[in-house]
């Protein structure tokens, strides 16, 4: 599995960041479960309230091709992806046995 994390900047006409429902309806679209975060970014000096979006996936042509609607949808000149290979493991919630 991979983690891959989008840095999505600022609404490029309002120079604000998006509004959270505008970016999950896109993303929804594509995976049910995804983690959103603001954040702060730098571009060119000049900061920016940003997202990052966090999806655990091993479809590189899925993220993809989110990317690209989200470039087109959002008015983006590029949104930056970067992935790591995980190893994965879920821990089931057992009862300890004393």
């Amino acid at each position: 599995m991979k983690l891959y994390t989008l840095y999505i900047g600022h609404n490029n006409e309002t120079k604000k960041a998006f509004k959270e429902k505008e970016i999950t309806k896109i993303v929804n679209n594509y995976f049910d479960g995804y983690t959103l975060q603001r954040v702060i970014g730098y571009y060119k000096e000049t900061k920016e309230e940003s997202f990052k979006l966090e999806i655990i996936n091993n479809n590189d042509l899925k993220v993809n091709k989110l990317i690209n609607d989200l470039n087109i949808k959002l008015k983006q000149e590029s949104i930056l992806k970067t992935s790591s290979l995980l190893g994965i493991e879920f821990v089931e919630n057992k009862q300890l046995i004393k």
